[in-house]
């Protein structure tokens, strides 16, 4: 699977993040590896994902509520907000 690691805006990331884990729902990839990349995402590219204490308004309307759920689950324990 094509994800781009540093996308260059907020409405990309969250699009990257969708795919990925479109992805995870459709078994195209393992929940190790979809984690891997949100982790990464997460760690890498803050700025774009977190707003303070909060994800980017953007990312939670772009992702939806569900998946929104999925990403929580998979950050559970690390602490990358800013």
């Amino acid at each position: 699977m094509d994800i781009q690691r540093h996308p260059s805006s907020v409405v990309k990331l969250a699009k990257e993040m969708k795919k990925l884990i479109d992805a995870y729902w459709g078994r195209q990839i393992s929940e190790k590896e979809m984690k891997e990349h949100i982790i990464y995402f997460a760690k890498y590219e803050n700025k774009k994902l977190f707003r303070g204490p909060e994800y980017s308004p953007t990312v939670k309307q772009r992702l939806g509520k569900k998946r929104m759920e999925v990403v929580e689950k998979m950050l559970e324990g690390h602490q990358y907000r800013i």
